[in-house]
């Protein structure tokens, strides 16, 4: 007997509630501190306050947020602490992630990790730094859904709006566009040879080394 209902593509408007303000987050136009105020979200989106109010839960799931007491939704101020706290955590998840993907290595997760790195280099001839970012985050996101550990999957994905926001800090600290996705092939080519050790060490140096950036950025600021 054949299904009596058709599959739905459309986004629920908790999702499109997500989607916005996660933008709004990632470039910017909600600072680090600004209280949230749920009523002018939803005027502005011409919907009600209920999916506005449960996308903001998501996001103080994701750490983007916090909320105080009688005063609602705020955004969270990311300082050197958070980001160091951050980066320890992602390092250590994209560690665990390359053993297990060596592990599981075939040459489709090769391929797909090469053609991501390609998407870096066009988008940096375009000079479009959204596509930069995006393709990054894509090639973080990637080593951990090739582990096939979906416990390690679940923990990464929460950083993952937090860790583009760290990359929009990194990226105008490079010369060019270039050398920030140089700094992903040598990763890529450890994995090819199976050389789980290297890799990861290539990997501390990569995310540890953007800390370095970022925190020297904070301090002349």
């Amino acid at each position: 007997m054949p299904p009596l209902f058709k599959k739905q593509n459309r986004k629920t408007l908790t999702e499109i509630a997500l989607i916005n303000i996660r933008e709004a987050l990632e470039s910017g136009q909600l600072s680090p501190g600004e209280r949230i105020i749920e009523s002018k979200f939803a005027k502005e989106m011409e919907i009600s306050r209920f999916p506005i109010r449960e996308a903001l839960r998501i996001l103080e799931q994701e750490g983007l947020l916090i909320t105080e007491p009688f005063k609602g939704f705020r955004v969270l101020s990311i300082g050197i602490q958070e980001i160091e706290e951050l980066m320890t955590v992602r390092c250590a998840l994209e560690e665990l992630a390359i053993h297990l993907t060596i592990k599981n290595i075939t040459s489709g997760k090769i391929t797909a990790l090469e053609n991501i790195i390609t998407e870096m280099k066009e988008a940096v001839k375009n000079n479009d730094k959204e596509k930069v970012l995006n393709a990054d985050l894509k090639f973080h996101e990637a080593l951990c859904h090739f582990s096939e550990n979906s416990r390690l999957i679940r923990a990464w994905k929460p950083l993952a709006c937090q860790i583009r926001i760290c990359l929009k800090m990194e990226y105008p600290l490079f010369t060019t566009g270039e050398d920030f996705v140089e700094t992903h092939e040598p990763i890529l080519n450890a994995i090819k040879k199976g050389l789980g050790d290297h890799a990861v060490k290539i990997l501390h140096r990569h995310i540890y080394g953007a800390l370095d950036r970022i925190i020297s950025h904070f301090n002349e600021s």
